[in-house]
């Protein structure tokens, strides 16, 4: 799935946390911010978030953050400030930007890493680079798509190495907000876009087929995100309740849904997953 290549990737590696850090994760209901704050909290580092209501505080408690601040009624900055009582977090994963930027420096501590994947408050800024030389304070960023085939196995490897394990003991796991019959997908697609709430995909169960409804994705499409390393969540789960592996070293040939199976070919062979 996209969120665990995008928090793997710009936390542990980039940012480079660590067992025993802090970090602060902004939109910490959205489909990031959740995969954040599991990811850090399972690795042992202590999680601040930000949210803009009691509702997703509370879901971010649930989830493994030990201070949720709700950016509407308080001071992020002086809040992180206060419950770190004045040293500032490690990390700052946001994906404001903007004016954001000068405030996250002011969230982090001495050799503080603030990592940007979006610029939904803007794509300048202005800052005082002061506080960045006088911190020993880092500012990295990244996008996932545009990277080549290579960097993105390297990625793959990483997360069937140190993610996979988790998910397959369940110690973080991918929220779902609601499930629904399929009849009623329109009115609930409709719902959940105007509403403000967790964010994330809507699947359809149908007659034994998967489908994957992002905007008019179809199959190949499906397919080619795969084979760039984007692997969808519910390709994951129906393979992995079959005891199905998918393998991320080689490419997805088809999706066979109506025999339930994934082909994948490699440079002599082909292997057929049940799901």
């Amino acid at each position: 799935p996209e969120t665990y290549f995008t928090v793997w990737t710009n936390v542990f590696d980039r940012a480079r946390l660590k067992k025993g850090e802090s970090i602060l994760v902004h939109g910490g209901a959205s489909g990031i911010g959740t995969t954040a704050i599991q990811l850090a909290h399972a690795f042992g580092c202590t999680v601040y978030a930000t949210v803009g209501d009691a509702a997703k505080r509370q879901a971010c408690l649930d989830l493994g953050a030990a201070h949720v601040i709700n950016y509407k009624t308080e001071d992020f900055v002086a809040a992180v400030r206060e419950k770190t009582g004045g040293k500032g977090v490690d990390v700052d994963l946001d994906m404001v930007a903007g004016p954001y930027i000068e405030k996250n420096l002011d969230c982090l501590g001495m050799d503080g890493r603030l990592s940007v994947i979006a610029v939904q408050g803007g794509a300048t800024a202005t800052f005082n680079v002061a506080k960045l030389m006088m911190g020993r304070k880092t500012i990295t960023g990244s996008t996932l798509r545009p990277q080549s085939i290579e960097a993105k196995a390297a990625m793959a490897a990483a997360l069937r190495e140190k993610i996979w394990p988790l998910l397959e003991a369940g110690t973080v796991k991918p929220v779902l907000f609601k499930t629904f019959p399929l009849h009623q997908a329109d009115a609930e697609a409709a719902v959940m876009r105007q509403a403000v709430m967790m964010r994330g995909r809507m699947v359809h169960f149908l007659d034994g087929r998967v489908e994957l409804q992002r905007y008019g994705r179809d199959d190949s499409e499906v397919i080619e995100s795969i084979n760039r390393g984007e692997l969808n969540i519910v390709l994951i789960e129906a393979a992995e309740a079959a005891g199905a592996t998918l393998h991320f070293d080689r490419r997805l040939d088809s999706v066979d849904f109506d025999r339930r199976t994934l082909v994948v070919k490699g440079a002599a062979h082909e292997d057929t997953h049940p799901f």
